[in-house]
Formats: C-alpha cells, sequence, structure tokens
C-alpha cells in the first residue's frame, strides 16, 4: 500500500480507527474463549486454573447435562449417579431438534453441571441473562430463584422477564452443583440464550450492577435527548428532522431499558411487570427503528426517489408491528422477527453506502456522520449475529448508540451554529436596513419640506420604483393624500388611481419633459399639463421627480422660485454643502488653516443676535415639540421616552443601580425652567423629525407637531 494514502486521507484514518477498535471489542471474547476460557465438557468444568480475583467471573459455556421432557431434583443429576436418559448440550444455546436432545422449540428440560476446582476461591455468585421462558436454579440442592414458574405444559407455565444475580455460600469441598429446570410454552424459541457466568459474590455483584447502571444511565440520556427534540420540533414545527431524530433515540432508550442488552433493567426494577409487555417494548422499537433511520437519512441528505423507500420500510415496519399486536403470544425469535432482520440490516446497508456517496462527492456533514453510522452499524451486526450464535462476542449495541448519538449530536450542534450564524448575520442585515429606510424617510421628509415651498405640483419616484416623495401642490392639485401614495410601487399606483393614470409613461421616458398630457382631476374639467422630468441626486437616493405645470404657462413670481430652477439649485446647493463640510474638516486638523477658522469665528461672532422677544418664542416653542414628540411617540408605540431616546440616538439613556431607565439630558427641555441657556437647537427639530419619521399614525397630534416644526424653521 502507498503511505501516502494515508497521510493524505484523514478521515479514512478515522474511519480504520473506530474499525479496528470495534473488532478488537468484538473479538476480544471471542479470541479469549477459545484459547483461554475453560469449556465444559459432558457436563463438568474444572477451574482449577481460574483466578476469580485476577480474571473476575468465568463463562460456564460448553456441554451440560440436558435431560429432556424431565423436571430432574439435584439429587438425580450428579455424574456419579445412573441417567440413562442424560444427553448434552450447549450453553449457551437455543432449543432445536437434535437426537437425545430437544424435542423441539417447545417443551420443557433439565440443565446440570458440576464446577469443580475451586476450593479457597470465595466463589458465590451467579448471573444468567436470559431463560427462555421460566425456570428455576438450584445450587447444591438448594433452591435459589424461580425465573417465573416453569410448567410442564402452556398452562402451568408462568413467564417473566428477568436477569438474574444470585449469590450463595462458597462450597466447602470445592465442588459446585449447579441445576437449571427450563421450559418454554410461550416464546417462540426455548432454552439458555445467554452465558451463564460464576464468579465471587463481590465479581457477579460489580458485573449485574454495571450492566444495569450502564442501561440506565444510556436509556435516560437517549430518553432526555429524544424528547429534547421532539420538545424543538414542538416549537418550531419545521424542524422535522428533529421529530424524526427524537422518536428514534426514544425508541432505542425503551429498547434499551426493557432488552436483554440492558439486563432486562425495567424487569428488575419493576418485577411485577407483565411479561409480554417486556417482550413487546423490546420488540416494537426493532420494527421501527430501520424505517426511522432511512426517513432521517433522507431529511438530512434529500434524494430525488427518497419517498418511494421511506414508503416501503414504512410499509415494512408497520406490517411488523402489526403482526407483533395482533397475534398472540410472544414473537421472540419467531420467523417473522426473524424474517426482519434482513430488513434492518438492509437499512443500515443502504443507509451506509449513500452515505459514503454523499461524502465521496463533498458533503461535509457526511464526512461528520459516517464514523458514527459504521460504528451503529458494526455493532448491531455483531449483536444480531451473536443472538444467533454465529459469533461469540460480547454485546456491543449501546456501545454503537452511545458513539452513533454523540456523532449526530455534533452535527445537530454544527447544523445550529450555522443557523445561529446566520439568523445573527440576517438580524444585522435588517437591523441596517431599518436604519437606512429610517435615514431615508428623515431624508424624504425634509426634502418634502424643501419642496412644500414650490407652487408647482411635484411628485418624485426613487431607484426602487417607489413613490418617495410629493408636496402640498401635487395633493391640492390631484386630490390624492401623500400618506395614501408615499411608500407604494409607482407603476401599480398610477394605473389604479384615475387622474395619475396619464402620468404612466413619465416613468420610463428618456426624455426631459412631455407636452400636453390631459389629466382628468375628481369633480373637474380635464386639465392639459405639461410634466418636466429632472433627476435628483440626495445623499445615497437618488430620485426622478416630475413637475407637473399648466400647459404653455409657468407659475411663479418675484417671491417664487421656478420648479425646474429649483431642483437645479438644490443639486448644486447640496454639492456645495458637502464641498463645504469637507472644507471644515480639512481646515479643523490641527497645524492647518487655524487662522482660516479664526477668521470664520470672528465673522459668526459679529453676526446679530436674535431679539428677546424672538429667543423666548424661540425656547417656549422648542419645549412645547419636544413635550409633543414624546406625546406623539408614546401614542403611536405604546413605548416612554427613554425608548424613543435610545432607538433615536440623540439623547443619552441612563440605568441607575435600582435598574431604573432615566433621561436627565432630554428631561432638561421638557420645560422653560430647565431647558439649558443654549439649547442644541439641532437635537429638538432633529428629534420631532425622528419620530414623525418613525411614526405613522394618522392623528391630529401628528398633524400639530408637523405644523409646530414649519414654523420652529420659521424662526431665526
Amino acid at each position: 500500500m502507498n503511505p501516502g494514502i494515508l497521510r493524505t486521507s484523514g478521515p479514512f484514518r478515522a474511519v480504520f480507527l473506530c474499525m479496528a477498535i470495534l473488532l478488537a471489542l468484538a473479538g476480544a471474547t471471542g479470541c479469549r474463549s477459545a484459547a483461554l476460557l475453560p469449556r465444559a465438557e459432558k457436563g463438568q468444568l474444572d477451574l482449577q486454573k481460574w483466578d476469580f480475583e485476577a480474571e473476575g467471573p468465568v463463562r460456564l459455556d460448553g456441554d451440560w447435562a440436558f435431560y429432556w421432557g424431565k423436571f430432574m431434583g439435584p439429587e438425580r443429576v450428579a455424574p456419579d449417579t445412573p441417567a440413562a436418559a442424560r444427553a448434552y448440550y450447549p450453553v449457551p444455546g437455543l432449543w432445536k431438534h437434535t437426537p437425545g436432545g430437544p424435542g423441539g422449540k417447545t417443551g420443557f428440560a433439565t440443565y446440570g453441571l458440576r464446577v469443580t476446582g475451586l476450593d479457597g476461591k470465595g466463589v458465590g455468585g451467579l448471573f444468567i441473562n436470559d431463560i427462555l421462558s421460566a425456570g428455576q436454579v438450584f445450587v447444591n440442592g438448594r433452591l435459589l430463584v424461580s425465573r417465573g414458574m416453569p410448567g410442564a405444559d402452556k398452562k402451568s407455565e408462568q413467564p417473566v422477564e428477568h436477569a438474574l444475580a444470585l449469590c450463595f455460600p462458597p462450597p466447602d469441598n470445592g465442588v459446585l452443583d449447579i441445576l437449571i429446570q427450563v421450559s418454554n410454552f410461550h416464546n417462540s424459541q426455548g432454552g439458555i440464550n445467554t452465558p451463564v457466568w460464576l464468579g465471587t459474590e463481590s465479581g457477579i455483584r460489580r458485573m449485574a450492577d454495571r450492566q444495569w447502571i450502564t442501561a440506565g444511565v444510556l436509556g435516560a440520556g437517549l430518553m432526555i435527548i429524544g424528547i429534547y427534540h421532539i420538545l424543538i420540533y414542538l416549537v418550531r414545527r419545521q424542524e422535522q428532522i428533529s421529530m424524526i431524530f427524537g422518536a428514534y433515540a426514544l425508541l432505542l432508550a425503551v429498547q434499551t431499558l426493557f432488552g436483554v442488552n440492558g439486563g432486562c433493567l425495567m424487569a428488575y426494577l419493576f418485577p411485577g411487570l407483565p411479561w409480554r409487555l417486556s417482550i413487546d417494548m423490546t420488540l416494537l422499537p426493532f420494527g421501527l427503528a430501520a424505517p426511522l433511520l432511512v426517513m432521517f437519512f433522507h431529511r438530512m441528505f434529500p434524494e430525488p426517489y427518497a419517498p418511494v423507500i421511506n414508503k416501503c420500510y414504512g410499509g415494512l415496519g408497520g406490517v411488523f408491528v402489526l403482526y407483533l399486536l395482533a397475534t398472540p403470544g410472544t414473537k421472540a425469535y419467531d420467523p417473522v422477527v426473524l424474517g426482519f432482520m434482513p430488513v434492518t440490516l438492509s437499512a443500515m446497508l443502504y443507509v451506509f453506502a449513500r452515505l459514503v456517496k454523499r461524502w465521496m462527492q463533498g458533503e461535509k456533514t457526511a464526512r461528520f456522520l459516517f464514523p458514527g453510522y459504521l460504528i451503529l452499524a458494526l455493532t448491531a451486526v455483531n449483536d444480531v449475529l451473536s443472538d444467533l450464535h454465529i459469533l461469540d462476542t460480547t454485546r456491543l449495541v449501546p456501545l454503537g448508540i452511545l458513539i452513533f448519538i454523540l456523532f449526530h449530536s455534533f452535527v445537530i450542534t454544527l447544523r445550529f451554529s450555522t443557523a445561529f450564524a446566520a439568523v445573527d448575520a440576517l438580524t444585522l442585515k435588517l437591523r441596517r436596513r431599518e436604519k437606512r429606510e429610517l435615514e431615508l424617510r428623515l431624508m424624504q421628509r425634509r426634502l418634502s419640506s424643501m419642496l412644500d415651498r414650490v407652487d408647482d405640483a411635484l411628485i418624485g419616484v426613487n431607484g426602487a420604483g417607489e413613490i418617495g416623495v410629493v408636496n402640498r401642490a401635487f395633493e391640492t392639485f390631484t386630490g390624492q393624500s401623500a400618506d395614501r401614495i408615499l411608500g407604494t410601487a409607482a407603476l401599480s399606483s398610477f394605473k389604479e388611481i384615475p387622474c395619475l393614470a396619464p402620468l404612466v409613461p413619465c416613468l420610463s421616458s428618456p426624455a426631459s419633459s412631455l407636452s400636453g398630457i390631459e389629466i382628468h382631476l375628481p369633480d373637474r374639467a380635464p386639465v392639459s399639463v405639461d410634466v418636466v422630468i429632472s433627476p435628483l441626486d440626495l445623499e445615497e437616493e437618488a430620485f426622478r421627480l416630475m413637475v407637473l405645470k399648466p400647459a404653455g404657462g409657468m407659475n411663479g413670481g418675484e417671491g417664487d422660485l421656478p420648479s425646474a430652477s429649483f431642483i437645479e439649485r438644490l443639486n448644486l446647493n447640496r454639492e456645495r454643502m458637502m464641498k463645504f463640510e469637507a472644507l471644515l474638516d480639512h481646515l479643523a486638523v490641527p497645524g492647518r488653516g487655524e487662522g482660516t477658522l479664526k477668521s470664520i469665528d470672528r465673522l459668526l461672532n459679529r453676526l446679530p443676535s436674535p431679539g428677546p422677544s424672538a429667543t423666548a418664542d424661540k425656547r417656549s416653542l422648542a419645549v412645547h415639540i419636544m413635550n409633543r414628540s414624546i406625546e406623539y411617540w408614546s401614542v403611536s408605540t405604546g413605548t416612554s421616552k427613554a425608548e424613543m431616546a435610545e432607538k433615536s440616538g440623540l439623547w443619552n439613556v441612563y440605568i441607575e443601580k435600582d435598574g431604573w431607565v432615566r433621561t436627565q439630558t432630554l428631561d432638561k427641555y421638557l420645560s422653560l425652567e430647565s431647558l439649558p441657556a443654549r439649547p442644541r437647537w439641532k437635537s429638538i427639530l432633529n428629534t420631532a423629525e425622528y419620530v414623525l419619521a418613525a411614526c405613522s399614525a394618522p392623528t391630529p397630534l401628528r398633524e400639530r407637531l408637523a405644523a409646530d416644526v414649519e414654523a420652529f424653521r420659521a424662526l431665526k
């Protein structure tokens, strides 16, 4: 193999590492069984060389004495007792018809094993995970426990789902006779299907506690994860992938808590739990997990044929669940359950193959999920083959589930992180847009105030094709309210309003003027007008201004500004003002132009001051405008002056230690007594204009505030 491949394929190295770990875990028990573990032969097992303190409990695998169709007492199964009917049968192992062995999958029998070489080793515990369907355990002639009640027929048998951790006094002579009576008339398979463990009392307790604690922690964790994802779906119904994964996690939690892999934890915690319920809670998730896994994958990676595959696996899973619920008795290991195993394996293989393809196509999410799916698939295959006794390995599904959940949680975290980043970026973009729109509304209001001085009707369309400004002369001439048409699409508004319909060609005309356009005004005879079209650039917004004048004439006198001339001067003055502001910024740099600034300052000082009466009127009007602005803001938005001060950015807001919000500077402008000697006139005007631009409630209060602003502008 070329070593450069591994150096350049980081994800492949991770996959190879995961596979190596799993193969090591899966093969550890099997390899040790073949090479090191002692094995029972003809109903006897010598453990003279086994160190229980150093090596822990041992599996009592091998051929046990077997008596089919008989409940033998302890005194009749000793190796030195003649028993013509004696045969030998492997533990663990399911019943199948063999000469001298089981007569079929249902019936009853007795297992016996003599263990020697236990002198001084403190052996005093047994652990049995699964007996199908009921059993009694005797050790050295003493009944230790009944797992249900074995019987000679279905009526007398009482099955129960329970893992057994048994303790007994260590044998005095180093010999242990174990006898297990087993019957099966309720399950589709019978026998002792899991290993029987022997060890010291503390070693067996640790083994059982470790299995139950692991199942409890894993089951509770999966349940919390499942509920969490389902709650995400309930809060945000668009996140269907969270609902599917939540349901999948809950099914795995139920299977872990009820199943043999978890030591039948729920049956251990609740001994009175119905046996059929324990079996169903173990098998139902098995039938639903495969469809949910495929649906989850297709939600993560959409495919054109995904609905068909989802329906196929969903239909098979539904048939499986209906079969379990509709048929009497339990169906563990019956042909339908065994037949559904290939369906589960095919779902995992399909998902695995599609995930590999997505990875090869460069999907980052597939690269992160691939190790988790691989480990889950390998552990599931390992446990299925272990249940069928094709492989002699330990159960690894709980480990695989945990790793799978961790990988998926990482991917979900990445998805949420990306979504939150997108939301933050969008929020910032919206805030900037709102600020820009507010600035444009302020600009449009100031522009409207200036254009109100023009006697000809004016209407302006911005670059977005919306009506951005109209003057009072236009409202008077057409009878259309500015509040109705401002901000609307110019093309649709012109078409919907009869008196504006003739102006539609003006929106796209390259000419600077159009003559003789006939406008039909309400309750008036048709009027012929000339339209002068002129561009107006204001800050970052470009307007297409249309001036409507009676055909063949132009309004104006000595004190009036002709419309076209006014627009040209407005553009020219705007450019001059920008140049003047740039000049002032240039002169304000230290060491540059101090003499010029001083000359400008001396010139300003020579300007006459306003008279006392004018100043008093201006101060009174300023206080009136501030109070009316706050009143109109509160009526329109339902919030306080502090909110207005904070959003406008014109006034400082302070938060005291008691949490109370203060607007100390703003409050000084609300009465003549506290108004500063040299008020910030510009801030007063900007506050009123901000409120008028931010609020749109058509109330008399708004009209009075707008009139006050115009009066304030007129004061020198």
